[in-house]
């Protein structure tokens, strides 16, 4: 998987995705990031067990 992934960004490459989508791709990965790093703060402000217990609360026992 990570052959072909590494292939889309090398021109001569038969499953190269091209100038536009490229540029496309990059500028969706910093809004991303842009959006993880905004978004820490309210990440580290709930405690482990609070992530914990609102992540597996719905899972019966």
């Amino acid at each position: 998987m990570l052959v072909i992934w590494v292939m889309f960004f090398i021109p001569t490459s038969p499953c190269y995705m091209g100038n536009l989508a490229l540029v496309l791709y990059l500028i969706w990965m910093a809004v991303g990031l842009v959006l993880f790093l905004v978004s820490a703060g309210e990440r580290r402000a709930v405690s482990k067990e609070q992530r914990a217990a609102s992540m597996f609360s719905t899972m019966a026992d």
